[in-house]
């Protein structure tokens, strides 16, 4: 039995009016970009992934979210 996934916890949106929500974005491909600004990868191949695919494909199918998150170097973000 398939069950859905927990909704997302997330300190703060940026860049949009309505806050989006798994099941308001239920029947879509979810696509979640996790990074950070200090990471060279991030910044070179994983955001401009996700931005492609954002321009790709149709909104009304797929959701491209954007999460920034300090996985190391705490101090200095």
């Amino acid at each position: 039995m398939m069950q859905n996934a927990p909704e997302l916890t997330v300190s703060a949106w940026l860049n949009t009016d309505n806050a989006p929500t798994l099941v308001g974005l239920r029947g879509k491909v979810i696509l979640i970009e996790a990074f950070q600004m200090l990471c060279p990868g991030c910044v070179s191949h994983g955001l401009p992934q996700a931005k492609k695919v954002f321009e790709t494909f149709n909104e009304d199918d797929v959701a491209v979210l954007g999460l920034h998150t300090v996985f190391e170097h705490h101090s200095a973000q």
